[in-house]
C-alpha cells in the first residue's frame, strides 16, 4: 500500500555486569552500580525492495571507526547497503567509555561486547509487519536552556553560576518543540515511537550506571501505556543546550533530576498523541555524504599564549578529580593549563582534514539529518526550516551523534566570544565554517532524494 511501510522493532539490555570507566568528564569514574539499565534499540525498514536501519545506543559518543566497523559487519550478509545504516547514541554521562577522554578510558571489552550484541539483534529484527507513520509535536516551556550566556564584559562564558549578577542574555535560542514520529500496526497498536529532543543527557553524574533522563521517558510512557515497544530517544542538535535554569538557585543534579525530566517529557510526548496526524510513505531512501573538513583554525597568537600558560603552571599538577563544574567559569589554573595543553596536543597531533559521514533518511514525508558530533542547536532549526518549507516534508527530525563524534560544532559567529565549546583539543577539532558546510551539504542531499 502507498501510505504503508514494512517494519520490524526491537531492544536489547547492554547494561555491563561489571565495573567500567564511565565518560562523560574531566575525572576518572569507575561504575559502583547500576541505576537503570541500559539499552540499543533497533528499528528496520522496508518499501518497495528498499531497506533502512536505524540503531540508537545508549552511549555517551560513538567513534566513527566504531560506527563504520559495526556497519561494515551488518552489510556483509547483504541485507543492507552500509550508507541505509543510521548509528546514533542518547548522549548519557553514565555510561561504560568507548573514547579515550580526559581521564575516562575506552572500554575495548565493552564495545566487543556491544558489538556483538548489536549485530544478533539486527539479524533478528525482521522487518515483517505493515505500520503507517503518524506524526506529532508539542511545544514546551522549561526544561531546556541556552548554556552560553553573553557577561557584562562583552565575552560569552559556558555555564555560569546560577544568578551570577554579571550575566546579560543567552548566546542563541533553544529548541523547545518535542517531535513525534509513531509508527502503528493496522490495529492502532503502536509498535515504536521516534521522540526527537533538543538537550543533554546529562544531569545524574557520580559512578552508577544509568540511561539518564532517555530511559526514565521510555519508561514512563511505557507505564502509562501499559505496553512494551522501544522509544528511541533522537537527541536533536544540543551543543549549546541543557537543562540547567540559571534563573534559579537548585541544584538541578542528580537522578532525582533525571527522574523529573524524564516524566516531564514524557507527559509533553503523551499530550503529543493526542493528536497524531498520518503521513505518506510513498518511498523510503537513504544517502551518506563524506565532507572533508580542515581542522580548527588556531592562530599563533593562540599557540603562544597557551605556551605562556604551560610555563607560568608547569609545577602545577593537574588532578581532575578535583575540579568542579563552576571551575571552568572561574578560571581555575588546572582548568586553564589543561585547556592550554588541549591547544598545543591538537596543533601537534591535528590531521590535515577530518571525514565527516552527513547522513540523510527519507521515511516518505518525514526526513532525518545524522549529524556526526554535537551542533549547535540552531544548525538543528536551520536544517528542519529547510526541509519544511524548500521540500515541504511534514516531519524534520535532526540528529545529533550519529554515526561517528567529531566534538562540539558551534556557529561560526561564537568562536570569537569564548566559552567551552570553542576550545580546541583532539576531541573538538572542527573548523570554523564547519556549521555552514554541514548545512550546505544537507541541502543538496535534499535534492537527491526529493
Amino acid at each position: 500500500m502507498k501510505d504503508t511501510l514494512i517494519a520490524g522493532f526491537s531492544k536489547i539490555d547492554i547494561t555491563p555486569d561489571y565495573p567500567v570507566s564511565i565518560i562523560g568528564y574531566f575525572n576518572e569514574r569507575i561504575s559502583e552500580g547500576i541505576l537503570d539499565p541500559l539499552y540499543s534499540r533497533i528499528a528496520a525498514f522496508e518499501k518497495d525492495g528498499k531497506k533502512v536501519l536505524f540503531i540508537e545506543i545508549d552511549q555517551c559518543c560513538l567513534p566513527k571507526e566504531d560506527a563504520d566497523a559495526i556497519k561494515k559487519e551488518i552489510a556483509v550478509d547483504g541485507k543492507y547497503e552500509v550508507e541505509d545504516i543510521f548509528i546514533s547514541v542518547t548522549h548519557i554521562h553514565t555510561g561504560p567509555s568507548l573514547s579515550d577522554f580526559y581521564e575516562a578510558r575506552r572500554e575495548e571489552k565493552y564495545y566487543k561486547f556491544l558489538k556483538d550484541k548489536i549485530l544478533d539483534a539486527v539479524r533478528k529484527t525482521i522487518p515483517d509487519k505493515e505500520v503507517v507513520l503518524k506524526i506529532s509535536s508539542k511545544r514546551y516551556e522549561n526544561l531546556s536552556y541556552n548554556r552560553r550566556w553573553y557577561m557584562k564584559d562583552g565575552k560569552v562564558v559556558t555555564n555560569p553560576p546560577k544568578k551570577h549578577p554579571d550575566r546579560v542574555k543567552p548566546e542563541g535560542e533553544v529548541d523547545r518543540e518535542l517531535r513525534v514520529l509513531v509508527f502503528e500496526n493496522p490495529d492502532g497498536g503502536i509498535e515504536a515511537i521516534f521522540a526527537n529532543i533538543s538537550n543533554h543527557s546529562d544531569t545524574i553524574g557520580g559512578n552508577l550506571i544509568s540511561a539518564d533522563w532517555p530511559g526514565i521517558l521510555e519508561k514512563t510512557v511505557l507505564e502509562k501505556l501499559n505496553k512494551n515497544f522501544p522509544v528511541f530517544t533522537l537527541i536533536a542538535p544540543q551543543g549549546n543546550i541543557n537543562h540547567r535554569d540559571f534563573d534559579s538557585s537548585d541544584p538541578q543534579a542528580g537522578y532525582e533530576e533525571a527522574t523529573r525530566i524524564g516524566k516531564a517529557y514524557a507527559d509533553i510526548l503523551m499530550d503529543s498523541l493526542k493528536n497524531l496526524v498520518k503521513i505518506k510513505v510513498d518511498k523510503i531512501d537513504s544517502k551518506i555524504e563524506e565532507i572533508s573538513v580542515p581542522p580548527r583554525e588556531v592562530s599563533e597568537e593562540e599557540i603562544e599564549n597557551a605556551k605562556n600558560i604551560v610555563e607560568k603552571y608547569k609545577d602545577l599538577e593537574i588532578k581532575a578529580d578535583k575540579l568542579e563544574s563552576d571551575d571552568i567559569f572561574k578560571g581555575h589554573p588546572m582548568v586553564l593549563k589543561m585547556f592550554a595543553q588541549n591547544l598545543l596536543d591538537f596543533v601537534e597531533k591535528r590531521r590535515d582534514f577530518y571525514t565527516l559521514p552527513l547522513q540523510i533518511v527519507r521515511l516518505g514525508e518525514a526526513v532525518f539529518f545524522g549529524i556526526p558530533g554535537e551542533p549547535f542547536v540552531e544548525i538543528g532549526l536551520e536544517l528542519m526550516k529547510i526541509a519544511k518549507e524548500n521540500f515541504n516534508y511534514k516531519m524534520a527530525m535532526p540528529v545529533a551523534l550519529a554515526n561517528g563524534y567529531f566534538g562540539y560544532i558551534p556557529l561560526e559567529e561564537s568562536f570569537e566570544r569564548g566559552g567551552y565549546e570553542i576550545t580546541a583539543s583532539l576531541a573538538n577539532p572542527l573548523s570554523r565554517k564547519t556549521a555552514k558546510k554541514i548545512i550546505e551539504t544537507f541541502r543538496e542531499l535534499l535534492n537527491k532524494i526529493k
